[in-house]
């Protein structure tokens, strides 16, 4: 019986030290799949980030777009002599739109505020208009005739700049050159 038991005591610590082999082996495999999980969550949580600032960077840019358009609609409104009061724009104070508009080289900012899809989400425009210069055209392309006594025509071009701010430190900016023909 001796033998048996001396078999016996000399197997029990080979089971032992695979038992520690096999913690081990099952620590290393956990980690490492909970590195995989992390990992995993971690560009989720940053491609979703990142698709969000440019879903925000393209509203931004077509709020300036539409900023130019409003502006464009504000030139043509002073020019014409109409008031420009059913426009959203706040001219600032002291009054300098109308003064940009019809005098060359007289710069002015004014703001306009672009609600956004939600309560605190809005896009705060600041617009700045100058007039550049007025030019003759000569009549004689079809885009351009000539004016009902035989007149030439007139371009007068603006300068339209417009930065926009948005929620989450979002900003675009627009800038476009603007030919008003009288």
């Amino acid at each position: 019986m001796e033998s048996h038991d001396h078999k016996c005591n000399a197997e029990k610590p080979e089971i032992k030290e695979e038992r520690g082999v096999a913690l081990v082996a099952a620590l290393m495999i956990s980690l490492s799949v909970m590195l995989l999980i992390v990992s995993t969550l971690y560009f989720v949580v940053h491609s979703t980030s990142i698709s969000g600032a440019g879903k925000r960077y393209a509203t931004a840019s077509e709020a300036a777009d539409g900023a130019v358009e409003v502006m464009k609609d504000t030139i043509h409104l002073i020019i014409m002599g109409e008031p420009v009061s059913s426009l959203p724009i706040v001219d600032p104070s002291p009054p300098c739109l109308v003064d940009s508009i019809l005098s060359e080289q007289v710069s002015c900012i004014t703001t306009l505020t672009l609600p956004g899809s939600s309560l605190f989400s809005d896009y705060n425009a600041q617009i700045s208009v100058m007039r550049l210069y007025t030019s003759w055209l000569p009549g004689s392309r079809l885009e351009f005739p000539r004016a009902g006594g035989g007149a030439p025509t007139t371009s007068v071009y603006f300068r339209i700049n417009t930065v926009i701010k948005g929620p989450g430190g979002t900003r675009a900016e627009t800038s476009a050159l603007y030919r008003y023909v009288l």
